[in-house]
C-alpha cells in the first residue's frame, strides 16, 4: 500500500510521526531516499496516514500574503565568510537562543549524514550553517517542535520546503502558533544519502580518512566558491579545496540525474512559499543593488506573510534601499518558481550505482575539465559569455 504516489513522496516522515498504531517506519530505499514502509500486522486501515500526508494535501498557509523581499548582508564578517551566503540565518538564529528559543537546522552527524537537531545556544548553531546537498533526516525533530511550543517557547524551524509543509502537517492547529517561526530554504533538489555515502568512501579510498566537509567555503576566494574537505595522511590533516569542474559529486549534483524523484515535480517550488521566511543565496544583486562590496556573500530573505515581518526588525532591513523587486529575483533564481528539470539519465542513474563503484557510474555522466569556477563569478560578462563559448567547443 501507497500512502502517496511513489514519485510524489518526499521523505518528510510525518506519516511515520502521526502513525496511531506505530506500523509506519522511514527506511532507506533502494536509490538510497527515505521512504516509509508500513508493517501490515500493525496496520489498522484508518487512512490516517494519508491524510495527513502533504503530498496528498496541499499547504495554503501563505495564500493571502502580501510577499516582500529583501538583501542581507550580516555585520559581522566571520558569521559572512561561514555562512553560504549573507548570514541571515545566523542573524534569526541568534536572536532565537539569546531569548530561550531553540533553532533547529540540518548537521552533519559522525558518519556524513544530514539530520536535522535542535540547539539552544550559538555553539550549536555553528554546524548548522553552510550548505548540505544532500537528503536530510528529519528524525524526531517534529516531536520536538511541539514539545517545545507547548512550553510556552519560541521555535525557529529551518529546512527544505517538503520538510515544512511536513511540519505543518504535523502540528495541525499548532502550525499557526504565534511561537512558531519556519524558514525555508531554497532548494534545488536533494541527491541521496547513499549516493554521498558512496561519494566519501570513494574519497577515502584516494585521499585518506575524512575529517571535515563543506560544501561552501568562502576564505579563499569568498562567495560563490565551493568547498573542502579534511582528510588525514600519516597523522597529519590536509585541506582539499573542491573545484566543482573536477569533482564527480558536484557534477552529477550539476546534472540533475542524481535527485529526489519527488524534487522533479515538488509543489513548493512556488510563490507563495511554503514557509514563514525563505533565504537562499541573492544571485544577481550586482546588477540590480549597488552594494558595494559583496565579496562575503549576499542574502535573499522573502518575507512570506505578516507573522514573519516580525522578525524584520532582527534583520534590520525594513529601508526600501533593501527592498527587492520579486518578479526580477525570480528571474535570476528559478529555484524559487520552478523544480529541478528531469533529464532522461534519471531513469537509469541509480541502477548503474547498484551494479558499478562511485567513481565508474559518475564517469559515465560527468567529463571533468580543468578550470577555475571560483573565479568566474568575478569575471565582466561579455568575457564570461566568450569563455562559455570557447570551453562549448572544447567539449
Amino acid at each position: 500500500m501507497y500512502i502517496c504516489d511513489k514519485n510524489m513522496c518526499t521523505g518528510c516522515s510525518t506519516c511515520s510521526l502521526k502513525c496511531p498504531s506505530n506500523a509506519i517506519s522511514m527506511k532507506w530505499d533502494i536509490e538510497g531516499f527515505l521512504r516509509p514502509f508500513i508493517d501490515e500486522e500493525l496496520c489498522i486501515h484508518c487512512n490516517y496516514c494519508k491524510r495527513i500526508c502533504p503530498s496528498n494535501n496541499r499547504i495554503t498557509k501563505n495564500l493571502e500574503s502580501e510577499i516582500a523581499a529583501y538583501a542581507y548582508i550580516h555585520g559581522n564578517v566571520t558569521v559572512r565568510r561561514r555562512s553560504s551566503s549573507g548570514g541571515a540565518f545566523m542573524a534569526l538564529a541568534e536572536y532565537f537562543v539569546s531569548n530561550n528559543g531553540v533553532v533547529f537546522g540540518a548537521v552533519f552527524d559522525k558518519n556524513y549524514n544530514v539530520r536535522i537537531i535542535k540547539a539552544e545556544s550559538l555553539q550549536g548553531i555553528f554546524p548548522m550553517m553552510g550548505s548540505k546537498y544532500v537528503e536530510s533526516i528529519v528524525g524526531d525533530s517534529y516531536i520536538e517542535v511541539e514539545n517545545i511550543i507547548d512550553q510556552g517557547r519560541m521555535v525557529l524551524f529551518s529546512g527544505l520546503p517538503c520538510q515544512i509543509a511536513g511540519l505543518y502537517s504535523y502540528l495541525g492547529k499548532k502550525r499557526n502558533s504565534s511561537l512558531l517561526y519556519t524558514v525555508d530554504l531554497l532548494c534545488h533538489g536533494v541527491p541521496s544519502a547513499k549516493l554521498f555515502a558512496s561519494y566519501i568512501a570513494y574519497l577515502e579510498k584516494q585521499m585518506g580518512k575524512i575529517h571535515d566537509y563543506s560544501f561552501r567555503d568562502k576564505s579563499k576566494w569568498g562567495w560563490g566558491s565551493w568547498g573542502y574537505f579534511k582528510y588525514k595522511v600519516k597523522n597529519k590533516i590536509k585541506v582539499k579545496r573542491i573545484q566543482p569542474a573536477t569533482d564527480y559529486y558536484y557534477g552529477l549534483y550539476f546534472k540533475e540525474n542524481c535527485f529526489r524523484e519527488s524534487c522533479y515535480i515538488c509543489k513548493y517550488a512556488t510563490l507563495p512559499r511554503v514557509g514563514d521566511i525563505t533565504i537562499g543565496d541573492y544571485w544577481g544583486i550586482e546588477s540590480s543593488m549597488p552594494y558595494k562590496d559583496i565579496r562575503d556573500g549576499v542574502s535573499l530573505v522573502i518575507v512570506n506573510n505578516e507573522h514573519a515581518k516580525r522578525l524584520l526588525g532582527i534583520l534590520k532591513v525594513c529601508d526600501d534601499s533593501k527592498r527587492a523587486d520579486i518578479s526580477s529575483i525570480c528571474k535570476l533564481n528559478k529555484t524559487i518558481i520552478e523544480p529541478a528539470h528531469r533529464p532522461s539519465s534519471r531513469d537509469t542513474f541509480y541502477q548503474g550505482f547498484e551494479e558499478l563503484s562511485f567513481i565508474e557510474n559518475a564517469k559515465k555522466y560527468v567529463k571533468t575539465r580543468t578550470i577555475i569556477p571560483v573565479i568566474f563569478r568575478y569575471v565582466p560578462k561579455a568575457i564570461k559569455i566568450r569563455l562559455r563559448k570557447v570551453l562549448k567547443q572544447g567539449e
